[in-house]
């Protein structure tokens, strides 16, 4: 388990706090992630030498440490979610597998199944029905996320939560997201051109393309919605909390993640994972 987790600083005082760290132990490696939730994830994953600090501004944060401030470091890494990227800004910077953290646990079959069984007290769906059925409530939302990444749109996502919005029709619960973001962004909204271009995009016809863009805390959302019929951020955050605590070491094993971390540790003889 991580020996040390820094809290939160700002850009000045992470990186002076890096620099000595380093200086401190030649043994000791700093992975910089994207916030607090990814501290409580990686702390028992990692190996003893290990220090995790928070970025100071969330992904784009750890981008930067590692290669502006860090540029040739090898004891500097990152880890952070994939989300819409295409390809990592430094062979340091690592991400999780499919979209996101959330989404890296979700597709391991164990993870989700511990899940299930704390919070889904129905029988009308099995495991693999109610991941499915979660995720293809999110995939329109997902598209949106993924094109307004992509492409600049600069519409904001803050307020929507798909559990205010869940129905059994896909259709009706996509047009009321729809109309629920654009009435949140009335001078950005996402017009006749942009509704195109979503859905001249390729259908999801897998398990993989689905975890690839969905955004995990949508699906936590829509998850406890639908495993409990109520919604707030308590109970998201309970969920998300037990999440977190399905994934150990045998989990975090099977990940790509994982892989490029110990191919990674081994080609620079350092120790980040055990």
């Amino acid at each position: 388990m991580v020996n040390s987790v820094k809290d939160r600083l700002n850009e000045t005082d992470t990186i002076s706090e890096i620099k000595l760290l380093l200086g401190y132990n030649k043994d000791t490696v700093c992975v910089v992630v994207e916030g607090e939730d990814d501290q409580v994830l990686f702390r028992p994953l990692l190996a003893e030498n290990v220090v995790i600090l928070q970025s100071y501004a969330s992904k784009n944060g750890v981008n930067d440490i590692v290669k502006k401030y860090f540029p040739r470091n090898k004891r500097v890494i990152g880890i952070r979610d994939k989300d819409y990227s295409k390809k990592s800004v430094s062979t340091r910077v690592f991400f999780c597998d499919y979209c996101c953290a959330e989404m890296m646990i979700v597709s391991i079959d164990a993870c989700f199944e511990r899940l299930y069984c704390g919070y889904y007290k129905k029988d009308a769906m099995n495991i693999n029905d109610l991941k499915l059925h979660c995720l293809e409530r999110l995939e329109k939302l997902s598209k949106y996320r993924m094109l307004n990444e992509q492409f600049g749109w600069h519409v904001k996502f803050n307020g929507i939560r798909p559990s205010k919005f869940y129905q059994k029709d896909i259709e009706k619960m996509d047009e009321d997201i729809l109309d629920e973001l654009n009435r949140q962004n009335p001078d950005n909204t996402i017009n006749q051109s942009r509704e195109k271009q979503c859905c001249n995009l390729s259908k999801c016809t897998s398990l993989s393309d689905y975890l690839n863009i969905t955004n995990g805390h949508d699906f936590i959302n829509l998850f406890y919605k639908i495993c409990t019929g109520n919604f707030g951020k308590g109970g998201t955050d309970a969920v998300a909390n037990t999440l977190r605590a399905t994934f150990g070491k045998e989990e975090f094993q099977k990940t790509e993640l994982y892989k490029s971390l110990n191919t990674y540790q081994k080609n620079k003889q350092i120790t980040i994972v055990e």
